[in-house]
This record gives C-alpha cells, structure tokens and sequence, in this order.
C-alpha cells in the first residue's frame, strides 16, 4: 500500500505571469530602467491600484524568463507562501527538492505557531542554500501585488531574508501597493536596491499623444496635454478615458474631457460610472456579481444565469478592460479598481449577494474546489451550509495542506452544529500547526460521550503525551483505547507509539510486546506511516537489548516507509535516531550527516522537540569529536528550545552540558547542570536522561563526597538498562578508584569492557581501559592498557580521548610534558577549554594533577576557588563569608593597598566602621589562616595589612585575572614590536586561562564590576585577533573556537556573528552557517537593527 502524502497545490494562475489581450504601449523609458534589475538584489515597485504595476512586468517579463508568483490573502499563511514560491521558482529551476515543501506542510511541534518567523527564517535559509548549489545564471522573482502580505507576518519575513541570503544570481522584484515591511536602508546604501514609483509608471505627454494615436485615431493627438493636466497620467484614469472617447463624436471629445474635470467626485468612479453604462447588460451583470469573488470561471458565470460567458469572458479580456485572465486554468478575476469600483458604487443587495455566493458555493464544491466554496459560504454567514462541507470536505483541505484555512472555516461554525467529524478534522489541523494542548481538547471532546477512544485519536493523543514527557497520560490514554482488530492501520499506530513509552522508560518486556503487535497489523495493511513508527520502535528496542544488526535493519526500513509518507516528524524522528546509532558505534561523521538533514527538516517545520533533540544529539557528537564550543553552543540552542516548550526533555542537553563541564574542570557548572537534569527526568522516568545524568554526577563527586558518589552510582546501576548500562558501570569504577578500592574498580571496569565489546560501544570500550589502566597498580601494565585505549580513541576519531590518554601514558612512564607527543596533547586539550589537573572529579584527565606545596593559587575566572598546595579550598574551612569576601575585594583592587575604612563599609554597609574594627580584625585572620592554615610563612606574606590599609601580596601567590593580564600586555607588546609569532604565543596563554568571566557570581558588586569589564574587553580583542591569526593561516576550525567564545561573551557582536558565518561558508559548513545567520539576525532584531546581507564569501567558493 503506497500512502504517500498528496503533493501540496498551488494554482497555476500564481506562477504564471499575466496575459494582457489589449494591446500594450511600448514603454522603452521604464523597460530600460528595468534592465538595471539583474545587477541589484532588490526592485520595488510601489504605486497604488491602477498605476498599470502588473502591465509593466508583464510585458516586460516575456523578454526575459522570469519566476513569477502572484500574492494573494491566503498568502499571509506561511505554509502557503513558500509553497506558492518554491512552486514558482521550480518552474525555472526544476531541480529544487521536494522535501522543502514537505517540511513547510508537515505536522508541527508545541510552539511552532508563537516562532512562525523562526520557521520563515529556516524556509528561506534552506532556500538560499539550494539556489546557491542549483542556480547557475541570473533569475529573476518577481512577486506580484506583495502588499497582500500585510506587515509583520511570517510570509514577509520570507522575503526579507531572501533579500539578504539569497545569492546574487537570483534578482526579487516585489511590487504593490505600500512600502515594504521591513528594513532595507542597508541594502540600498550599497546599491543593491532599484525603486520604481508612481511618479515614475504616470504615462508622459509623448506617451499619451501614442496612445490617442493608437486608441481612438490621429485627430485626437491634440488632446494628449488636457489629458495629461485632467488623468496625471494615472494609467487607470488613461484607459477608462480612452475607452470614453472611442466612442465619442470628434466635435464631443474635448467636452467630455471638460466634463471629467468638473464632475466634483472622485476621478475613477465618475470615468468607470460613464464607462460600465455604455456597456450590455450581460457585461454589466457579470461585473456586479464577479466583484465579490475573488477568481471565478465561465461555469460559475453561467450557473449564474450570463449566457454565452466563455465567449463573453474572452471578449473582455482581449479588451483588458473588466476582466483579467488568472493563469492558464480558464480563471478570471474582475480588475482591481473596476472590482473595488464596483463593490463600493454598484453594491449587490442581500438576497443578490446570498444568491451569487450559493450558486458559486455549489459550482465550486462540484468540480472540486473546497477552498473557494469555504470562502463563499463564510462571506454569506451560511453556518450550516459551511458545516454540511466541512464534514464531508474537510479532510481535503487537510490533506492538501490548507490547514490555516480548516481552521479558520471551522472557527465560523457555531459549536451546537459542528459535527464529531469536525472536532476531529479540528484536532488533526491543530496537532499539525503545533497547538497540542488545543488539538488534545477537541479529540477529548469527540471521546466525551464513549466508554472508549476511538485508535485514530487515541493514538494521536499517545504521541502528543509522549513527546511532551508525559508518560503516565500516554498510558491512561492507552487504556481507555478500544483495539478489536476493526482499525488494524490507526490500532497498529497505537501499540507502536505506547511501545515508545514503554521504552523511554526502560520496559522491555512491554515494550517488545506492544512493538510485535504493532508490526503484525502493519504488515497486514502494508501502512508506510504505521510502518516506519513500528519499525522506529524496534531499531530502538534492538539498541536496548545490544542487537545491534536488528538495529541497522529497522532503522533502513523505518527511513524507507518515512520518506514515503513526506512525515517530516517521521523522517526527522528517524534520522535524529539514526543519528544516536552512529554515535553510540562511533561513526561520528555519518551521525553528524544525518543530524544536519535532520536540523533542517525540524527547522523548517518548527517542530521545536526535534530541533531540540536533534541539536543536543549534534553537541553530542562534536564533543566527542573535540569540538567544544560548537558543542556548547549547540546544546544551549537545544536547551533554550526545550524550555521554550516547557519540556522536560531537556534534561538530555543538561546532561551533555555537564558533561563538557566535567571534562574542562568547570566542576561548580558541571554540578548544576547534572542536578537538573536529574530533577527534570525524574518524574517522568525517563532512564534515557536519568542514568547518564546519575552517572556524571558521581564522577564529579567521586572524591569532594565519596558518600553521596557511591549513592548515585548505586542508583544508577539499578536503573540502567541497555546501553546505558556502560557509563553506570565505569561511574561505580571510578568511585570504587576515589574510595581507594582498586580491586572492585578492576571489576568494574572488566565487567564495564565486556559490556562495551557486547554493545559495539567502542568509546565505552576506551574509558573501561583507562579506569584498568589507572586502577591497576602496575605502570607498565597500565601504560600497555592505555596504549590499546589510544588505538581505540584514535580509531573512532576521538582526538579529546586520545590527548588524554598521551599525557597519561607519559605521567605513567615517568616522561616530561615537554617531549612533542606529550606537548602536543597539552595543547590541544588547553585550545579545547580543559582545566588540566583540577581536582573533585573523578576521570583519566583530573587524575593528571600537580601538587606543589607551599603555592597558593586564587582562581577569579569562571567561579571563584582558592588552591592551597593544589589541593582546593573547601567551603567549610573559611567559617565567614566576610573573610571570603575580603579576600575577593582585595583581588578585585589588583595588589594595590585599600583603606580599612572602606573595607568594613564595603563588608558592613549599614554599620558604622568603628563598630565593624573587631570583626573586620577576625576576617583578617580568618582569611590569614586560611591562606597558610600551617602558619609556614609571617602573617603578611599573602594579606598585607597595617592600621590603616590592606592588600594582597602578587608576589607570594598566584592570581589567575593577573596572569591574564599579563599575558595580554606581553602579546600587545610584542604586536608592536612586529613579533608576531611572540605576540600570538603570548596571546594563545592569555585565551586559555580565560575560563569565564571574573567573580561572574558576585555580578552586582561594585568592586568586581570594573576589573570583569576590563578582562571581558581584553578577552574578546584577544579571541578576535587569534580567529583572525587562524582565518589567515586557513585554520577554520581555531576560527570557529574563537568566534564561538567571543559570542559567548557578548551575544549582540555583529562582527563575531558575520565573521563566524563566513568562516563556516568557507569550510564547506553552509547548513551551519545558515544556521548561525539565523542567530544573528534575530538578535539583531531584537536591538533594532537591520542585519547585514548574507556574507558574499559562501559565493566565491561555491
């Protein structure tokens, strides 16, 4: 059974330029004007109805080719929009994949409808990019009467992104009535931008004396200068006189033109008036009752009772007067001053009215026209009329994407008539265009009244209930499901879907169960949707019990049903699953292939929960592949989009994110990240998040709370299922190793590798090697197992694991850092943000730390911490925060002596300071002891203080913004001094000890707001220069860090944004860069500024 989803329609009329039937004045003045279109990215074309704007392109269109579309209201939806423009432009470019337009007709996510203008940004991105690759000549798009958009809409933001992305081969020309709605001051100071207006459409006197010449005969030339002062030379007012003096008596012309001047109303009316009366009866009934649909053909005019309308229709349009042929479908429509005309000064009365829209209604819903009958029986408030259609037609609208147009028909419908039928129809549209909460109320309104759900809603609601995290709701949903084997194709959906559930939480036996089920009623309807969902389930069920060839297989078929169905949630689902298979064998770059196709389909859908998803899973990847930052950033986007959708999903970012933290020695946001991300999965038992969440967190606790670690630890052993099973072992190793309990660590880590070689888990394989390595108590065998674990993390393209394990085999041997190998890891790991050596957490990088004693060490950037000895400060041997607070006070003024007096203000603001003197002489000491605790060293050594003043000492400890500092001033020095290679060291230092900002958890203090601000500016001029040094070097990927982590400081750096955007282009990363594009441009909204085009470099390389 072949169930592909009806290909979207768009009518023909739309995309096809306008066939004039009267003859058309040659307007060489505007047509060479036009010429210059080609060499700008924008042409508008402004002027109000009957400036002859549709004319010009027009005739001028049929020299050159162009992709034409036609807006109409229906337009403003987006889904229909870029489907009425992508038709277009395949029209010329033939090559353009469907799956485009799949994605803008799709089912939605939860928040789809509040981001419509993220959905227009990600439609015109996608766009951009494919006519960069397919699109190798000039094309121009015009679009015609733009003004129907309206202003703000999403459809717009389409256009306004096109202008910017698109590439310079394709030329947009819109043209209509108001100015256009966004900003384009950017574009014409750089001459991108050609302006045609009114001004420039009037006709000329010389263009008047050919139209007299060549309309009514050479006598009437004379006329052409009364004319011109009478018209303005508005083309509207032209023709309608014209069409008057044809038929005009010579001696009698210029009376009438006398006439018009002093007929005391508005022009048009008092010309259309003296011109529709001239005319037969039949051509002045079809203009009244044609003014009030918006197309209409020659049947729906004879239902009507004209006779002879096709000859009449015709007739007219060789005249270019009344009507105007709509493409190439036998469609008409009334020209637009004539119908507004005509509407205004020759309104139809109410039974008139009623009378037109029923016949029309009935014509229209005979010959398959569901949406033009909607718009007739909505106009005559036909309540009945409009529910009768619903629940036999609705389902059409649905499937050819018109859901904005379902929606808003059944809005019209009062409830008392709307059918069960309807409410479902409701619920569908609803569930497509993302509104959950609003579809689950209408399936629940249909079930109100039955014992049981029927399986075609029921197993709607399972899955809004499932991807909103909320299992026990997806389970009572199954419950009140009716399965009798009558519906095998919804019922088979049901099992596949509630298996899912099952799952999510680890229930296999269930989940089998319900998967086998599923897959029986499938195959016996040979559903491609009901397929693809079923064999979805069973890749994952497969994964869970280690299968991995069972894995493969279903996941090729479950893709194959999907791209049959255009789901876009189904294929994107499939592959952002594929995607985790890859990475959990570690064949990151097919993972990272599937996830970009992926990304792209969810972007353009707005389905929020993939795009999250799919993002997280990518920073997933690129961790593993050594790119931090561009992790980061892509699991901040997936946890920005999870909360947008309030979904408890995104406990899975929160746990990669603790992840990247754990492994830098971020260990403060490490913690908090891992602590809610197990407060958001375990409500709804998602082990998927829970059990690696579990695990990290005990690894970070391993030695700073080797309590609460094996705790954790031992929760996750329990609950992991699958393949979550290796992390919660290697967890349980690495606590065992922290408590000094080697023996059970080698257990654990055998027991972790033979879990890992059953599950092709080769990165699991890696780490349980490492934890044998460290735990063996052995330093040759420890550097044998180690070297297997290189092999390992090299084989898979882990370069963050195989640095690691370098600098461990050379501590293992007894080999200085120095050696290249060992130098080498070093420094990739410090580019990567690593804190080498930090301690309270238990792992293969922190347990390479250098201990030297007698050194005390402040660290201000990215969390405060004092290291005494190399060993951490804990909280509880301060006993005040005052002391503390000092001590932070006293770095925050850089060595220099600050009074006593303002000290005891800063720390007792509202005390006076000679009541404070006792307790700020306790926090000295306090903060004394807790520097040199063994007192080795005079009380000054570290805080230097006498009656009046206090400082620290540089000299005697180590303070991290100060070596920053100093590496700066060093690199800044030797850039003057024309040492750039001295210049780009020194600068390499300062970036790496750069790990946030300074005292970031004191932000409102006044005393830590100067010195942040200062080391953020110096940090962002130090991270630009290195993305500069490696854009020159042809280094993308250091480019990329480093314009990643100026962003990550300051969100609104235009430069760092375009910078970024470039760099990606040129390293072949166009669904990356359109990506970060997108980012720039709604911040820059955000700020009120018009963003940049879209930077030429992806051009020159393309």
């Amino acid at each position: 059974m072949d169930n592909r989803a009806p290909e979207p329609h768009v009518a023909t009329a739309k995309i096809i330029p306008p066939v004039r039937g009267a003859p058309v004045l040659d307007r060489p003045r505007l047509e060479n004007l036009l010429t210059e279109v080609t060499s700008r990215r924008l042409t508008t074309v402004i002027a109000d109805a009957g400036f002859g704007k549709s004319t010009l392109l027009g005739s001028w269109s049929s020299a050159i080719t162009p992709a034409w579309y036609t807006v109409t209201p229906e337009d403003r939806s987006l889904p229909s929009f870029a489907l009425g423009i992508l038709a277009a432009l395949r029209l010329r470019v033939p090559d353009l994949p469907g799956e485009i337009a799949a994605g803008m007709i799709g089912s939605s996510g939860p928040d789809s409808a509040s981001d419509e203008a993220g959905r227009a940004r990600a439609f015109a991105a996608v766009l951009s990019e494919m006519l960069y690759r397919q699109l190798k000549r000039d094309l121009v798009l015009i679009l015609d009467d733009f003004h129907e958009l309206g202003h703000g809409g999403a459809s717009a933001r389409v256009i306004d992104e096109l202008c910017r992305q698109a590439p310079s081969t394709l030329h947009l020309v819109l043209a209509g009535r108001y100015e256009l709605p966004f900003q384009i001051e950017r574009l014409r100071g750089q001459g991108q931008v050609l302006e045609v207006t009114g001004a420039e459409l009037t006709f000329t006197l010389n263009e008047l004396e050919s139209l007299l010449r060549s309309s009514v005969d050479d006598s009437a030339v004379q006329l052409a200068p009364e004319l011109q002062r009478v018209t303005g030379g508005w083309p509207a007012a032209v023709r309608l006189t014209l069409e008057s003096l044809k038929t005009s008596p010579i001696e009698e012309r210029a009376g009438r033109l006398a006439r018009v001047t002093g007929s005391g109303g508005p022009l048009y009316a008092y010309l259309a008036r003296e011109v529709f009366e001239g005319e037969s009866p039949e051509v002045r009934k079809l203009v009244r009752e044609m003014a009030v649909l918006d197309r209409f053909t020659a049947g729906v005019c004879e239902d009507l009772g004209i006779p002879n309308a096709a000859e009449l229709l015709t007739a007219l349009a060789r005249r270019g007067l009344f009507v105007e042929p709509s493409g190439h479908e036998e469609w008409f429509t009334l020209n637009a001053p004539l119908g507004q005309f005509a509407r205004e000064r020759l309104p139809l009365g109410d039974d008139e009215l009623r009378w037109v829209h029923r016949t029309a209604a009935r014509w229209f819903e005979g010959h398959g026209y569901i949406e033009e009958a909607v718009k007739s029986l909505e106009a005559m408030d036909d309540h009945k009329g409009l529910a009768r259609l619903l629940e036999q037609h609705g389902s059409t609208l649905l499937a050819h994407g018109a859901v904005d147009s379902l929606i808003r028909a059944i809005e019209r419908v009062p409830l008392a008539l709307r059918g069960l039928r309807t409410h479902q129809l409701e619920g569908e549209a609803l569930q497509v265009r993302g509104d959950w909460v609003g579809a689950l109320a209408c399936y629940e309104h249909v079930a109100r009244d039955s014992e049981h759900l029927e399986p075609d809603i029921a197993w709607r609601m399972v899955l809004i209930h499932y991807l909103s995290s909320e299992p026990d709701q997806a389970m009572a949903t199954f419950e009140r499901a009716r399965l009798d084997g009558s519906d095998p194709r919804n019922e088979a959906m049901l099992l596949a879907w509630t298996a899912t559930v099952h799952w999510m939480q680890g229930e296999a036996k269930m989940c089998r169960e319900k998967a086998e089920q599923a897959m029986t009623l499938s195959r016996e309807v040979g559903d491609s949707e009901a397929l693809a969902v079923t064999h979805t389930i069973l890749a994952l069920l497969a994964a869970m019990e280690g299968d991995r060839r069972a894995n493969d297989a279903h996941y090729i078929q479950a893709l194959e049903h999907a791209e049959r169905t255009r789901d876009v949630l189904l294929i994107a689902r499939v592959r952002t699953n594929r995607a985790s298979h890859h990475m959990e064998e570690s064949s990151y770059p097919e993972a990272l292939d599937e996830l970009d196709i992926a990304i792209r389909l969810a972007d353009l859908a707005g389905f929020v929960i993939i795009q999250a998803l799919a993002l997280a899973n990518r920073g997933e990847v690129k961790f593993y592949i050594g790119k931090l930052d561009e992790a980061i950033a892509d699991n901040e986007a997936a946890k920005s989009l999870y909360q947008r959708a309030n979904s408890r999903r995104v406990s899975y970012p929160l746990c990669t994110l603790a992840d990247i933290h754990r492994e830098r020695g971020e260990n403060a946001l490490a913690r908090a990240a891992y602590e809610e991300a197990i407060a958001q999965s375990e409500e709804p038992k998602d082990l998927q998040a829970l059990v690696p969440s579990l695990s990290g967190l005990a690894r970070l606790l391993a030695t700073e709370d080797p309590e609460r670690a094996a705790e954790l630890a031992g929760r996750a052993l329990a609950l992991a299922v699958g393949l979550e099973r290796v992390p919660a072992m290697l967890a349980a190793g690495w606590v065992s190793a922290a408590q000094g309990k080697q023996e059970a660590a080698q257990e654990q880590a055998v027991e972790a590798a033979q879990e890992a070689r059953t599950r092709r888990d080769r990165a699991g394989l890696a780490e349980a090697l490492e934890l044998r390595a460290m735990t063996c108590g052995d330093d040759a065998e420890g550097a044998r197992l180690l070297d297997q674990a290189r092999t390992v993390w090299r084989e898979i393209g882990n370069p963050l694991g195989k640095a690691g394990v370098e600098l461990a085999i050379a501590n293992l041997r007894g080999e200085p850092r120095t050696t290249p190998r060992a130098e080498r890891a070093e420094r990739f790991l410090r580019e990567c943000g690593v804190r080498l050596g930090t301690v309270n957490s238990a792992g293969l990088l922190h347990s390479l730390q250098n201990q030297t004693v007698g050194t005390v060490e402040i660290q201000t950037l990215g969390g405060f911490r004092v290291v005494r000895d190399g060993t951490p400060v804990p909280r509880t041997a301060w006993q005040s925060k005052k002391a503390r607070d000092l001590l932070k006070i006293l770095v925050g003024k850089r060595g220099r002596s600050v009074t006593r007096e303002y000290l005891m203000e800063t720390l007792w603001p509202d005390e006076e300071p000679r009541k404070v003197a006792n307790r700020f002489s306790v926090a000295l000491a306090t903060l004394r002891g807790v520097l040199d605790p063994d007192k080795r060293f005079d009380p000054g050594h570290f805080v230097a203080a006498d009656q009046n003043d206090a400082r620290i000492d540089l000299d005697h400890l180590s303070v991290d913004v100060e070596d920053f500092f100093a590496q700066v001033a060093a690199g800044l020095e030797s850039q003057r001094a024309g040492d750039e290679s001295e210049a780009m060291d020194h600068l390499t230092r300062a970036e790496s000890l750069y790990s946030g900002d300074f005292l970031e958890e004191d932000p409102y203090e006044d005393w830590s707001v100067a010195v942040r601000e200062e080391a953020r500016d110096s940090y962002v001029k130090v991270a630009r220069a290195l993305a500069e040094r490696a854009v020159s070097r042809g280094d993308d990927e250091a480019a990329v860090r480093y314009l990643l982590r100026i962003l990550e400081r300051d969100a609104f750096d235009e430069q760092a944004y375009l910078e970024l955007v470039g760099t990606l282009s040129a390293a072949g990363r166009h669904g990356e860069a359109r990506r970060w594009y997108g980012a720039y441009s709604r911040q820059m909204e955000e700020i009120g500024i018009e963003a940049a085009p879209f930077p030429a470099l992806l051009e020159k390389i393309s």
